[in-house]
């Protein structure tokens, strides 16, 4: 066959073979299924990728909105504050022209430097003359706690790395600024019986509000030493080493603030919040009555310095140094206690050491008809020691206390404002009381306690006990102006419910099944670290509420709930941000608070919000103060070129 036959056959069978194949596809229906598979093949992946550019751009749109709010927040932060430094000098100028912000903060570093220096060589004559009655007393049992367990703190490598002031208030009495030390120095205990130098401890960082005290209208002395110096501040002299509360030369009362800052309150930060006189009830309606030099700080003292004297009682098993300070009711009723702490087998006892003093607070005062009464709160922790009838004493488990201190006064009292900070010295002669059991000073015979006019212990009932829910409830009814005080915190930022306090509650959640696993322990740890509140305590924490001998706050309405979820909202927003496991926290603290996942997403999206819009305004504030401030300046200048 020749080759073109074959080739025609060939294409023949090809043509036929392609006929017989693709003869179907000219039917209309299966064209038409082709046509869908063919977009359907497409639309499988252009719509998914449609979809995924629209989400990635939401998504990228959102991202760039986050990122611009919290570039708002942070510049925000910084010009709030610039604001609150410019409001603090506004305040402290209209009756101090001289005051120097930053001459003050270099000799609140001076008072700080100083006293840790004193506390770690247990001598405290360097620096009695500026610090106030309650805290000297605080210091010295701490102190004489120490020598008794054999041995006494170092602190070395000392280091303020950030200092600042919190707030400032002013009654028309005392000008109070609270100023918060950010420190970080290496701790350690050395044995009093070798006297070895420490072989290296942790070096921890820490974080204190102190508060300090002057009166309105005391004036800057530019160029003169004052108390922080060792100096009086009235005459100039230097103060001898002595614990008289007057100067020996002038006889100025050291201690009352008339002339120099007073240190009267170390608070510790996961503990610290702002407050004011004002928004305290019954102080308004007693300043009304005649007392317009009853201050918060004063009652504070006092308390303080009632706590301590307790404490020393109870390790003595003698109510002795408690007698001036004490109602004669009070002191029956504590001899009749005494024997119950003796609850041990063999005539034993029990007392509490190692103690410290987180925070002291003034809830309120309630008004009566013969006596005025004072509930004054205080945070405190210490370490139960069991004492056999030789006297010596068995370490137990550390625990944390909330108490309640009530103190009472004459109605039309006065408060004496000079030495108001003095409570522990006579205040005819200034001499120190030395045992607290004196009824008279022993240099110039005097009466040492008014009973007209001083505050004095009248109970301490625990926070829940039924007679401390009774003066709480006695205080709610005098908080009309609650509501004013809870809008005026939030426009503020100041906090209401310390750190503390919102942390026992989330270990409270975390223990309900009575197990802290290790998620839930690594939670407590960040969320402890972000709120200043060092490990030890959070560990004694637990325990505490493990054994049911904490004291746990509890919301009073539904409106403080929300306040409390709004506050820890703002802790952990600082940064414009919020993390997963900062969500995780709050759902844990909202849970026994009835709150969903839902509620706390909406409390997060306002919260947010409310502080953008602060940012705003802060930025704003201050825009508008740079401006004013140059066109004064421009002003100024015009007028002197014309003239």
């Amino acid at each position: 066959m020749k080759d073109g036959s074959y080739s025609f056959i060939q294409n023949a069978l090809f043509n036929k073979a392609t006929r017989d194949l693709l003869g179907p596809l000219a039917n209309p229906v299966f064209v038409g299924a082709g046509i869908c598979m063919f977009l359907g093949l497409v639309l499988s992946w252009w719509v998914p990728l449609v979809a995924f550019i629209i989400y990635a751009a939401d998504k990228g749109q959102v991202a760039a909105r986050d990122c611009y709010t919290g570039y708002v927040m942070d510049r925000g932060r910084e010009d709030q504050k610039h604001n609150q430094r410019r409001n603090i000098l506004d305040v402290l100028h209209q009756s101090d022209p001289e005051f120097d912000l930053e001459q003050f903060l270099g000799r609140c570093r001076t008072a700080f430097t100083r006293i840790c220096e004193a506390r770690s060589r247990q001598k405290l004559d360097k620096v009695e003359s500026f610090i106030s009655d309650g805290l000297n007393e605080r210091l010295l049992l701490q102190i004489a706690e120490q020598k008794m367990l054999g041995y006494r703190p170092h602190m070395a490598d000392l280091v303020v790395e950030k200092m600042a002031v919190a707030q400032v208030e002013s009654d028309g009495i005392f000008d109070a600024v609270s100023v918060k030390f950010a420190a970080a120095a290496t701790r350690d205990r050395v044995s009093l019986k070798n006297n070895r130098p420490p072989s290296g401890g942790e070096r921890r960082r820490f974080i204190e509000y102190w508060t300090f005290l002057r009166r309105s209208g005391a004036k800057t002395r530019q160029g003169q030493a004052g108390l922080f110096e060792g100096n009086c501040p009235n005459c100039g002299a230097g103060i001898e080493v002595n614990a008289w509360a007057k100067c020996k030369y002038c006889r100025a009362y050291l201690r009352s603030g008339q002339h120099d800052w007073v240190l009267s309150e170390i608070t510790q930060g996961c503990d610290w919040r702002g407050k004011s006189d004002k928004d305290i009830p019954g102080f308004n309606e007693i300043r009304r009555d005649g007392d317009e030099g009853i201050n918060v700080a004063v009652i504070e003292d006092r308390a303080s310095l009632m706590f301590w004297r307790k404490i020393k009682a109870e390790q003595a098993a003698r109510p002795d140094s408690l007698r001036s300070i004490a109602t004669d009711d009070y002191l029956k009723r504590y001899k009749r206690e005494l024997p119950q702490m003796r609850g041990l087998p063999r005539g034993g006892r029990f007392c509490y050491a190692d103690c410290s003093v987180s925070a002291v607070d003034t809830l309120g005062i309630v008004m009566g008809k013969e006596m005025d009464h004072a509930v004054v709160e205080i945070r405190w922790g210490g370490r139960r020691y069991d004492v056999d009838r030789n006297n010596h004493a068995k370490r137990k488990k550390a625990s944390m206390f909330r108490s309640l201190y009530i103190l009472q006064r004459k109605v039309g009292a006065k408060t004496n404002v000079d030495a108001g900070l003095s409570s522990a010295h006579c205040q005819n002669c200034g001499a120190p009381e030395r045992t607290g059991s004196a009824a008279e000073c022993e240099f110039c015979g005097s009466e040492l306690s008014d009973r007209a006019n001083d505050w004095h212990l009248v109970g301490t009932p625990p926070w829940a006990d039924k007679q401390g829910q009774d003066w709480l409830r006695l205080i709610q009814e005098g908080f009309a102006a609650l509501e004013r005080r809870e809008s005026r915190y939030e426009s503020e930022g100041i906090v209401t419910v310390g750190a503390a306090s919102l942390m026992a509650w989330m270990i409270r959640t975390a223990l309900a099944d009575g197990v802290v696993d290790e998620r839930e322990m690594d939670l407590l740890r960040a969320t402890a670290a972000k709120r200043n509140i060092p490990e030890e305590r959070l560990l004694t924490m637990i325990e505490a509420v493990k054994d049911g001998t904490m004291e746990i706050p509890q919301p009073r309405s539904k409106k403080e709930v929300l306040d409390w979820m709004s506050q820890n909202a703002r802790v952990c927003m600082q940064d414009g941000r919020i993390s997963p496991q900062e969500k995780q926290v709050l759902e844990l603290i909202g849970k026994p608070l009835g709150m969903m996942r839902y509620d706390i997403e909406m409390i997060l999206k306002k919260e947010r919000l409310r502080m953008y819009q602060e940012a705003r305004e802060a930025s704003a504030l201050r825009n508008r103060n740079r401006h004013w401030e140059q066109y004064r300046v421009s002003r100024a200048e015009r007028s002197g070129a014309r003239n």
